[in-house]
């Protein structure tokens, strides 16, 4: 599965200003809540809370996947932020998270959803695919990054071994 075709360039901002998650939640639900037609903020922010009771979103390698269900929205929609500096999320490796990607999903995507999260955990699985994903600077380029890093051939990795050309 490609992600770059259930990506918006639209719903990406590079260079979050928070300080810590909950700061960073709210920028993400804000630019969700501005981009997403007939759903608003405080539905989704009462979506996301309604998910955290359930127990807390998956966090891996520096990465932070919130996600909420909402009957609100007619298409699975994806936001994504970067924050090169990290983040204090208390994630459980340890590691301050760089990105963060919202799902915001009517319940019948469950199955889009689960598919789309074990692609972006293997997409930064790589600590240099995250890092070129990272460091983009636009939403454009944060697509372009991650189609790259997808249309690699199985094993290949962008820095040749030590040694070699």
């Amino acid at each position: 599965m490609k992600l770059s075709p259930v990506l918006n360039p639209r719903l990406v901002k590079c260079g979050l200003v928070a300080k810590g998650k909950e700061e960073a939640l709210e920028e993400m639900l804000q630019l969700m809540a501005a981009e997403t037609p007939g759903v608003t903020l405080p539905e989704l922010r009462a979506a996301l809370a309604e998910r955290e009771k359930l127990g807390p979103f998956s966090m891996a390698k520096g990465s932070a996947f919130p996600h909420a269900r909402t009957e609100k929205v007619q298409d699975f929609r994806i936001a994504v932020g970067t924050c090169p500096q990290g983040l204090d999320f208390k994630a459980p490796d340890g590691q301050p998270i760089r990105i963060v990607i919202l799902f915001v999903i009517p319940k019948k995507h469950s199955n889009l959803y689960l598919h789309t999260l074990a692609q972006f955990l293997n997409l930064f699985a790589a600590e240099e695919h995250l890092q070129k994903v990272v460091s983009a600077q636009s939403g454009a380029d944060l697509i372009t990054a991650v189609d790259a890093i997808q249309s690699r051939p199985a094993g290949k990795s962008s820095t040749p071994w030590p040694g070699r050309s």
